[in-house]
């Protein structure tokens, strides 16, 4: 059914699109030992959602717990969600990219819309609050900004600004969103809690019970000693959060659930991660186009692991859509 097809609103660093093949197969491999077709299931680090999105336009969700510590992108979801806001929301976007699409100076105007973002992201970090039209106006921007940015990255400078530069779009037309796809992801969103947390906040033993799947996407160790990783969390992720990771991981496994992690092909990942011989070990390449974790030697591109509590094997035959 169409109204269940949905796709991620928003580019964001370390999306899984590249990855849904194999982690479609995963969760088949899941479903198998667990019996269950339907599932609830936790992304403590949902970013843009892709393989979320990817679940629910298969049907294979009953409810969804999702969480981001990145307070605005929470923000928009929230807006998108709501059934008296999502509408105004839309309209919102729409109205910006047809004012993108008619400028003769797109340069400027994205330096107005970065400016007046910053104007409110400083306000919602400084009060906690804002009012419902400066939610829609700072959702909408961050849309905006996200379509017309430098290769579609999110980065904030030490003062929580967001600083990247225009992506050059200055001819022809650029579309923000979908809209029936809006309206889709709007509805996918309605079986979900939403929230704003730490990832160990947010991988909360209330909820997760045994056989529910949780998709672990932390950001990534770098390959390289020049690769940057700290991604959306304003103050890095740390070697002592990937332990935290780690012990919270494991009590998933002792209480009965299941999870999917992923990270960089590094002996640091597995030395932290790899600490139960039932786990199972995948590698698998990608190519990246925002490369926050550096490249191997592979003529095949980024290598990354794939690790889980139950048994899975990449198929030699199962290659990426790269």
């Amino acid at each position: 059914m169409t109204e269940n097809l949905c796709s991620p609103i928003l580019k964001w660093v370390g999306g899984k699109r590249q990855l849904l093949g194999i982690l479609r197969h995963c969760i088949n491999e899941y479903s198998e030992k667990t019996k269950m077709d339907k599932f609830l299931y936790h992304e403590p680090f949902f970013g843009g959602g892709a393989l979320f999105y990817d679940l629910v336009s298969r049907q294979k969700l009953r409810k969804a717990y999702l969480n981001d510590i990145n307070r605005e992108l929470v923000q928009m979801y929230d807006l998108v969600k709501s059934k008296n806001i999502s509408d105004k929301l839309l309209g919102k976007v729409v109205s910006l990219e047809d004012l993108f699409n008619k400028s003769k100076k797109r340069d400027v105007l994205y330096s107005q819309w970065k400016e007046r973002f910053n104007e409110l992201l400083f306000k919602l970090n400084k009060t906690q609050k804002l009012s419902e039209k400066e939610k829609i106006e700072a959702s909408a921007l961050l849309i905006s900004l996200n379509k017309t940015c430098f290769n579609g990255v999110y980065r904030k400078n030490k003062k929580g600004e967001f600083n990247v530069p225009f992506g050059k779009k200055t001819t022809g037309f650029v579309s923000f969103l979908d809209t029936e796809n809006f309206k889709n992801v709007s509805n996918a969103l309605q079986k979900t809690t939403l929230t704003n947390y730490s990832f160990e906040k947010a991988i909360n033993f209330r909820t997760i019970k045994p056989n529910h799947l949780i998709f672990l996407d932390p950001p990534y160790i770098p390959i390289s000693k020049t690769a940057q990783f700290k991604g959306y969390y304003d103050d890095g992720f740390s070697v002592q959060q990937h332990l935290l990771l780690a012990e919270k991981m494991n009590e998933i496994d002792s209480r009965g659930a299941y999870f999917i992690l992923t990270n960089s092909n590094t002996e640091l990942v597995k030395d932290i991660y790899l600490t139960k011989n039932k786990y199972s070990l995948s590698k698998v390449s990608v190519s990246r186009s925002i490369n926050q974790k550096g490249k191997d030697d592979s003529e095949s591109g980024t290598k990354e692991l794939l690790i889980t509590n139950f048994k899975f094997q990449v198929p030699t035959q199962m290659k990426l859509a790269i």
